[in-house]
């Protein structure tokens, strides 16, 4: 007496069949982690989970808006006067030292 195997039968896979189930197969398993690459949450101020496409994006703008357009105390800069007088012309020389003390395909 024999017993059923548990296990569905898969056709064999060099047929048209056994490429379609195999297809099938490596799809969904790819979509599978597609869905975690591809999670699209952000909580709002209040702390709940949006999940919408457009509110997602809404909350992201305000989000960059806020943290872009925040002030921060910060030192001030001081003013530094402008360097006076004519601007020194580069010699040749000079350039050629800088070419030679360049890496190779630069």
């Amino acid at each position: 007496m024999q017993t059923k195997s548990t296990t569905p039968q898969l056709p064999p896979l060099n047929t048209r069949e056994g490429e379609k189930h195999l297809y099938k197969l490596v799809k969904a398993k790819h979509k599978k982690t597609k869905d975690i690459e591809n999670f699209l949450g952000i909580n709002d101020p209040e702390g709940k989970l949006l999940t919408n496409g457009k509110l997602v994006l809404n909350r992201w703008r305000e989000y960059f808006n806020q943290i872009c357009n925040e002030e921060f105390p910060h030192d001030l800069i001081q003013e530094i006067n402008p360097t006076q007088g004519p601007m020194q012309k580069i010699s040749q020389s000079e350039v050629q030292d800088a070419i030679r003390k360049m890496k190779n395909s630069k």
